[in-house]
């Protein structure tokens, strides 16, 4: 999702591990991992993916994977285990490893925010798999901020209508309408998460509101003082 739908978050993860000196690398030739396929039954597909990604990590030597996505996440983590596919690597998402990193002392910001912020906690890390306190500890840690919670959060945060867009877009336009309302209840400069597709369901949802919808990492970057951030915000 971060490679080709919103390629500026692939970008800046990039700028921040390399700014701290973090050792890492991506895939010469990166393959879906059928996270669609997967989720719309097309089995056979996915597992056909499945296997081709999973051969490349296996080749590639590779001994931790981390995502901007958390639909990336759930299927690598969970749903190739039951495709019989079991990676070896320990899989997080990009928010577990920042979060980590910020406990190491290695992710140091430096730019004040001067903002108040809210958080939109994603179906696939939230709900489906409990990560809800590594993307606050991050946005709390970011100076000069005020974090400010939605009505409905955490594991009662309500959806973004993103995964339904395609099919049922109606009933997402007004799942997120509902959403974009409470994030505006807020009173937040930015409206903020850590998943392309409820970044672009935000967006879609928020063109009646003033608030700025976001990518987590945007933040981060900005935050510790990488000039290509503003040209995201």
């Amino acid at each position: 999702m971060s490679s080709y739908w919103t390629m500026e978050i692939a970008e800046l993860v990039t700028r921040i591990l390399n700014k701290i000196d973090y050792d890492f690398t991506i895939l010469e030739d990166e393959s879906c991992c059928g996270y669609i396929e997967f989720w719309s039954g097309e089995i056979e597909t996915a597992k056909e993916l499945a296997e081709n990604l999973a051969n490349k990590i296996q080749a590639a030597g590779i001994t931790t994977i981390f995502t901007a996505c958390p639909g990336c996440y759930s299927t690598l983590k969970y749903d190739y285990p039951k495709l019989n596919i079991n990676l070896a690597p320990k899989i997080l998402h990009i928010s577990e490893l920042f979060a980590q990193l910020l406990n190491e002392g290695k992710l140091k910001f430096t730019t004040p925010l001067n903002s108040v912020i809210t958080y939109h906690d994603p179906c696939h890390l939230g709900r489906f798999h409990g990560i809800f306190d590594a993307p606050r500890q991050i946005i709390r840690s970011l100076p000069n901020t005020k974090f400010v919670e939605m009505d409905f959060n955490r594991e009662h945060s309500n959806c973004c209508g993103g995964p339904m867009r395609t099919a049922f877009l109606e009933y997402a336009q007004k799942i997120g309408r509902l959403r974009a309302q409470e994030a505006n209840a807020t009173g937040a400069e930015f409206v903020t998460t850590i998943c392309p597709q409820c970044v672009i369901s935000l967006r879609q949802s928020a063109q009646d509101y003033d608030f700025i919808v976001t990518d987590l990492v945007v933040l981060i970057a900005k935050a510790l003082g990488i000039e290509e951030a503003d040209d995201y915000l």
